[in-house]
């Protein structure tokens, strides 16, 4: 998205993307964006349905007390999958809990997702070359800081990569979310920082957590660009 696409859709005057309305139309806009063939519709649709019910089933699981621990993914898969597959395959996807269709994306087993959540710490062990993941990051915002890192570590390197990581409105409220996108803007680093808009965070509304009228304009208060998307538009 270029910066006139920013200013176009500018989230401090209530403006948002959407490409794909909740009935199912595309909306006027939809020219404006680059537009998935039919095969990467179908491979997105596909994964998204492949996560709700590998979702479901680890949520049976664990509720029968036959895996320790699970985040459910539930309602996120759209925009998962679609950021995702908006990047370049070696760009790197830096991981916090709930991001299990972007390991499908990424070609990731998912057996070997599974393990992490049975305790299996070899579930961490990816081969960086071939999936270009890190392992989860479970303490809250704290992956954004090692998107940072690695970001700046293929600048330094002059590499032309990104790096993309994910987080819910509860999390902006963390401290380690501030530091991770002030250092990301004094860097200079190509960093997304995707924030999910999950209304509520664990016990707390969004209301409670904030004053600003959307998540995405905290980035201008670091001399970023921000823009909100409609997250269940996959396009």
């Amino acid at each position: 998205m270029s910066s006139t696409l920013f200013q176009q859709y500018d989230p401090r005057e209530g403006k948002q993307v959407q490409i794909l309305n909740e009935k199912g139309e595309l909306t006027k806009d939809a020219k404006k964006f680059p537009q998935m063939t039919k095969d990467q519709q179908l491979m997105a649709y596909e994964t998204m349905v492949k996560t709700r019910v590998a979702d479901e089933w680890a949520v049976s699981l664990q509720r029968q007390g036959r895996m320790p621990t699970y985040p459910i993914n539930k309602g996120q898969e759209a925009n998962v999958v679609g950021a995702l597959m908006a990047v370049k395959n070696d760009d790197w996807f830096v991981p916090s809990y709930r991001e299990l269709c972007a390991y499908l994306v990424r070609g990731i087993p998912l057996d070997q997702f599974y393990l992490y959540w049975f305790g299996n710490e070899l579930a961490s062990q990816f081969d960086k070359e071939t999936y270009h993941t890190l392992p989860v990051s479970v303490p809250i915002g704290s992956q954004l800081l090692h998107a940072v890192g690695i970001a700046y570590a293929e600048k330094y390197f002059k590499r032309n990569r990104l790096s993309i990581s994910f987080i819910g409105d509860g999390g902006t409220s963390e401290g380690e979310f501030h530091e991770a996108l002030n250092f990301g803007a004094v860097w200079n680093t190509t960093t997304i920082f995707y924030i999910q808009n999950n209304q509520y965070a664990i016990s707390c509304s969004r209301k409670k957590q904030t004053l600003s009228k959307t998540l995405a304009e905290k980035a201008f208060a670091y001399g970023l660009e921000g823009v909100q998307l409609d997250g269940n538009d996959i396009f």
